[in-house]
């Protein structure tokens, strides 16, 4: 069990180390960005271009019919029966059919921009709308594109054309505006550029990497593609109602600048699911092969060492969040969005639930069982529409994160507990709990002084970040809570990025 483990873990943290580090590389250059555009326009405007993407990012979605995961999954089926000839007619069928439907939905989205602006009783909506309409055929290419790299384990041009180029080109343009002091307009138009120059520049190096020529009929691939690829796109579209639920329904109710509001909030809860996605681009492959060889119990193994990691390194921010929400919103955004501190300490809450109980869903479609995760998707999305109903009224944008959070962790606690009830398989070993307890009593303490004798303020927030992370590290040490995994996997980072930490691995050993 123990060297089909490690090799499960090694495979995961090489693949994962680059998808890591990139994509929180280009999280922080859009994060940049996103605190510059907030600076610079009003919280209504702010609201106009949030509420836009929203829209944008969820026809993006439906339209992509679930092709990116299905067009990976055939692909990589026939690539490993060595049959190249119909690895490029799927690609071809795949690029054919995002483009189709990405020209229909974009002529949608310009149909309908003015009445989905009446809709929200917001005008600027319209436009904004028409703008991103024309960008859209672009950035399902991107999604398509993607997954066909995705096919070959390229994780570093996942990184490289949708995490940095597209970032970088965003806050370039961005920057560049607010120095000639350019209007709201031109704002949007920054976004619009960087997924349009992003696009061609990535079609451009995919034109030269990758073999699309083939002697097979790529057009009877459409219905193989179509038909695997629907359920996945009922998942994808209840993943997403229940990621923009809230923002769409605080634009039915309440304010453009109540929706400024909360998405300044959202994203930063939102930084513990990359840890989450890091470790999925492998993690979902590999338990796949071994429930495959029904390895079930190196399968409960490789989820509960993993599911650590991911908690191990959202803790120090959740702390930070969740007790200081005033202070990180204004060191971040000014004082005009500290009133949406309340939302931030409940989003933190329902984001770290995700995160603290890992892959479930992977695990549970890895081991057969696609229709459970669909359901518990289905239940989440009606709770979450049904609280938001009743909450954004009465509470405005907290009701809304209350709402988000509560429909986070019913979902995850309805997969965990079917995970476990049918394979036994949880994450709560107690080299998990014990430093987790020890870390979150140590934070609430530290919490309760600072209310008492000191008011917190924007510039010590690192310097709780740190302790945060110190204070985990310590009860890490202390409760000998290291698995064998863990040195393997600082081997495989050694490996990777060509650290020494011999230093690091010592101290580990004795604490095993």
């Amino acid at each position: 069990m123990g060297d089909t483990v490690g090799d499960s873990l090694r495979r995961v943290a090489k693949g994962a180390a680059i998808f890591f580090i990139g994509s929180i590389v280009g999280l922080f250059i859009a994060f940049i960005g996103r605190i510059i555009v907030v600076r610079y326009v009003s919280p209504s405007q702010f609201g106009v271009l949030s509420l836009s993407l929203v829209v944008f990012t969820i026809l993006c979605t439906i339209a992509s019919m679930g092709l990116p995961e299905g067009l990976t999954r055939q692909a990589s089926y026939f690539l490993g029966k060595k049959d190249l000839e119909k690895v490029k007619a799927v690609f071809g069928a795949g690029i054919y059919l995002s483009t189709i439907s990405g020209l229909l939905a974009a002529a949608g989205l310009f149909a309908l921009s003015d009445v989905l602006a009446e809709f929200f009783g917001m005008p600027d909506v319209s436009w904004t709308l028409k703008i991103f309409s024309f960008a859209l055929p672009v950035a399902m290419l991107n999604r398509t594109l993607v997954s066909i790299f995705r096919t070959y384990e390229r994780a570093d041009v996942k990184v490289i054309f949708s995490d940095l180029l597209p970032n970088t080109l965003r806050v370039a343009f961005i920057v560049a505006m607010v120095i000639l002091s350019m209007s709201f307009y031109w704002v949007v138009m920054a976004y619009f550029f960087s997924i349009v120059i992003s696009g061609i520049v990535f079609l451009t190096y995919s034109l030269r990497n990758v073999e699309f020529k083939t002697s097979e009929s790529v057009f009877k691939y459409f219905k193989i593609l179509i038909f695997f690829s629907l359920p996945l796109l009922i998942q994808s579209i209840l993943g997403m109602l229940i990621t923009w639920t809230d923002t769409l329904m605080i634009g039915y109710y309440l304010a453009s600048s109540d929706v400024g509001l909360y998405n300044g909030a959202q994203p930063l809860a939102g930084l513990m699911q990359n840890f989450l996605a890091s470790v999925s681009f492998l993690y979902f492959p590999i338990v796949s092969q071994l429930y495959a060889r029904n390895q079930l119990r190196e399968m409960g193994r490789t989820y509960a060492v993993v599911t650590k990691w991911l908690m191990s390194a959202s803790l120090p921010i959740f702390l930070v969040l969740f007790f200081f929400p005033d202070a990180v919103l204004w060191l971040l955004y000014g004082e005009a969005y500290v009133p949406a501190a309340y939302a931030l300490r409940a989003l933190a809450l329902g984001f770290f639930t995700h995160v603290m109980l890992g892959p479930n869903g992977l695990t549970l479609i890895a081991a057969g069982e696609a229709k459970f995760p669909t359901i518990a998707g289905f239940i989440a999305a009606v709770i979450n529409f049904v609280l938001n109903l009743i909450l954004i009224p009465l509470f405005g944008i907290t009701g809304a994160a209350i709402a988000s959070a509560s429909t986070y962790a019913t979902a995850n606690a309805m997969i965990s507990l079917k995970l476990y009830k049918d394979y036994k398989i949880h994450p709560f070993t107690k080299n998990y709990v014990k430093p987790a307890f020890i870390s979150l009593a140590v934070a609430l303490l530290i919490y309760l002084i600072s209310k008492t004798l000191i008011q917190v303020e924007g510039w010590m927030l690192p310097v709780l970040f740190i302790l945060f992370v110190v204070i985990y590290l310590l009860s890490l040490l202390f409760t000998r809570s290291f698995d064998q995994e863990d040195v393997m996997i600082m081997l495989s980072i050694e490996q990777r990025l060509g650290v020494d930490l011999t230093w690091a691995k010592r101290v580990l050993k004795r604490f095993v």
